[in-house]
């Protein structure tokens, strides 16, 4: 697991993040559940290695509940490991009370406009995604924009925290050490 000022996986992987807090829009079953939408997760019997949704649609996503505030720094991406489907694109939109999220934004070739993140072209490859600037987020939603065969996916969370134990006791900004230079002042 991550901590503050050491990036890391956030316990996706190593089930440090439990299956309660993992939910989904759909599911094609409980086989193809949210919980099994980790990060090198394989096929056991009937369960199987990814989480699956139900429709391809637009309107499907992956949620992680970290259960605190992260700085949600990387997402990691995998197909589905015992058939060829996965997800070829997608966008990650953050919330901090799991009930409004702000979709991740691009910064240089698109301002303001929702980040497509390029996901993966096979089944077992990771592909990971540095998000523009990292997110603050307790909850952490993938939603699938294009997709090979059927929406299903694998992942993990990369990041450090967790943040709340600082909240008391924040780190300076840089104005009065003077990291932030005074021609700045006006962005801020």
């Amino acid at each position: 697991m991550a901590n503050l000022n050491d990036p890391g996986p956030l316990g996706l992987e190593s089930y440090v993040i439990q299956d309660s807090s993992l939910t989904a829009s759909s599911e094609y079953n409980a086989d193809h559940g949210a919980k099994r939408g980790r990060l090198n997760l394989a096929r056991v019997g009937n369960l199987r290695g990814a989480w699956s949704a139900l429709t391809n649609n637009a309107n499907q996503w992956i949620q992680v509940d970290l259960l605190d505030l992260y700085r949600v720094i990387s997402v990691a991406t995998q197909g589905r490991e015992d058939l060829s489907q996965w997800v070829t694109s997608y966008k990650l939109a953050c919330s901090t009370d799991g009930t409004i999220f702000h979709t991740v934004q691009g910064i240089s070739t698109n301002p303001g406009a929702d980040r497509i993140f390029t996901g993966n072209v096979d089944r077992n490859t990771i592909v990971t995604n540095t998000l523009p600037v990292p997110q603050i987020c307790r909850y952490v939603r993938l939603m699938p924009v294009s997709w090979l065969g059927h929406i299903s996916l694998r992942m993990e969370i990369y990041g450090e925290g967790p943040l709340t134990a600082n909240l008391n006791d924040p780190d300076p900004l840089g104005l009065e050490s003077y990291v932030i230079p005074d021609s700045l002042y006006h962005l801020l």
